[in-house]
């Protein structure tokens, strides 16, 4: 048999008795070998591991969303810890597993609430960082199987979510944006506590009392909010402070909008004031009264105290509002 004949060597360098000795302490082995030799080799299922190929698949996919198409995305924090009140950055990836080539549009995967984020008590984290319309220039770009594509690097989601409060949020990419590019694996992130700087006090005051298709949009006009940050009220003063929106917005109602200035000193009337006639509504914005985070203008039309009863009051009551609020030469608060 093959198996005594590979043996022949060893056997030959020995002598008789020897060998004698030899095949009889390892007979177990040698029978062994014949019947492995009679079995065959093992397949290649049975030579692989627990898990084998489709366990090193399973490694290279590990920590990436589900699959669709052979695009797979993952979301990744860009940053060592986490601080309520400070920038929270992440990144979000795609690859390739498949086997063809991919197009995609990747322009609005940063904008628009493209995350689903839940608070340490579970709840949805609002989205506050306004509409966006894109554009996209060019033509579209592609990615080529085993390619990994960054759709955005470093993105600071503080300028579009209310991280209030510090603990354990759960985060994850959705897929809102282009059909092509799937949601992404869910992140766990903890917030260290810290003190929450005062541009994010008023609207997390604010968030709260929103009736059912309200929302908020904070900061993110350009003509509201200049490069110093500072906030320029209609018909005042410009000064440092906050600016934010509060918005209706339906697909069978008209959209209305609230725009609140929180700054954090006084900001007089511009010019000298008529005290003879009251300002046309819109033409200064009106002084609400000084709050738990500054002194709160806004411009409130009267169909949006129908449409939102006591807005006023529950305004005030959130960003603490006490004394009734009142200059010379402008209308008494409603």
């Amino acid at each position: 048999m093959r198996i005594i004949g590979n043996c022949r060597p060893v056997c030959g360098r020995l002598s008789f008795f020897g060998a004698a000795l030899l095949l009889l302490g390892l007979s177990g082995f040698v029978l062994s070998c014949i019947q492995a030799r009679r079995e065959g080799p093992p397949d290649a299922a049975q030579q692989a591991p627990a898990g084998g190929k489709h366990a090193g698949a399973a490694k290279e996919t590990d920590g990436w969303g589900p699959e669709r198409d052979g695009l797979r995305t993952r979301l990744v924090p860009a940053q060592k810890e986490y601080v309520v009140g400070r920038p929270a950055r992440f990144r979000l990836e795609m690859k390739n597993f498949g086997k063809h080539e991919r197009t995609y549009d990747s322009q609005g995967v940063d904008r628009n609430g493209s995350m689903r984020i839940s608070d340490p008590d579970g709840k949805p984290v609002p989205y506050v960082g306004g509409g966006f319309q894109t554009a996209r220039k060019g033509e579209a770009p592609s990615i080529a199987p085993g390619e990994t594509a960054v759709l955005f690097n470093g993105l600071d989601l503080t300028n579009q979510y209310l991280f209030a409060k510090a603990g354990s949020y759960t985060l994850q990419y959705r897929d809102t944006w282009d059909p092509v590019i799937p949601g992404s694996n869910t992140i766990s992130v903890k917030m260290r506590p810290s003190t929450l700087p005062m541009s994010m006090q008023a609207p997390a005051r604010l968030i709260d009392i929103l009736p059912k298709e309200w929302s908020m949009s904070l900061n993110m006009r350009v003509a509201e909010v200049d490069r110093d940050g500072k906030i320029t009220p209609p018909g005042r003063e410009s000064g440092a402070g906050t600016y934010l929106e509060l918005i209706r917005g339906s697909h069978k109602q008209e959209s209305l909008f609230v725009p609140v200035w929180v700054s954090e000193h006084r900001l007089a009337r511009k010019g000298t004031p008529d005290t003879g006639e009251a300002s046309k509504p819109g033409e200064v914005a009106e002084y609400l009264g000084k709050g738990a985070d500054g002194h709160v203008y806004w411009i409130l039309e009267e169909r949006i105290e129908k449409e939102w009863p006591g807005i006023r009051a529950k305004v005030k009551a959130a960003l603490r509002i006490d004394a009734p609020a009142q200059e010379s030469g402008e209308s008494k608060g409603r």
